[in-house]
């Protein structure tokens, strides 16, 4: 799984989801029972993606600096670092993202792209000196996106 914008997310996503859709329904009055007619607008369910926190917590800021770019709390120079840190002729406030599902023997079988992806949430961390095994922290993130289409590699 790979988003264009958040490099140091890529290498430690653990899981994530293919999001369902859902076609929306127009209830169509009769004088004896309403009719379900199909609707005209889809319904994608959020994208959601685990990934494991390295010790420097770069990946879990890249998520959190994009959601306070997208809503500035403390000032318009967070929207303004959120413009700046995109690639010429690319709109900030998204980015695009490819997921690739392997086989059973591990060769790339199907590639699903998300266009205009953005974060919505990314999750707490979670830190626990009281274990005795080695727990890597993880977090969780969810995304919005336009459309997602899929192909068969």
């Amino acid at each position: 799984f790979s988003i264009e914008r958040l490099p140091h997310v890529n290498w430690f996503a653990q899981s994530t989801n293919l999001p369902g859709v859902t076609l929306g329904r127009i209830d169509m009055p009769t004088p004896f029972v309403d009719v379900n007619v199909p609707g005209d607008k889809l319904d994608f369910e959020d994208l959601n993606i685990r990934f494991k926190v390295d010790e420097d917590l770069k990946n879990w800021e890249e998520i959190q600096k994009w959601i306070f770019g997208l809503g500035f709390p403390e000032s318009f120079d967070q929207y303004d670092n959120l413009i700046d840190s995109a690639r010429p002729g690319q709109d900030a406030r998204y980015s695009d993202a490819t997921m690739h599902i392997l086989n059973s023997n591990m060769n790339l079988n199907y590639e699903v792209h998300f266009r205009d992806l953005y974060p919505t949430s990314v999750s707490s961390l979670q830190f626990d000196s009281t274990v005795s095994d080695i727990d890597y922290v993880t977090a969780d993130a969810t995304f919005r996106y336009l459309l997602y289409e899929y192909k068969k590699v």
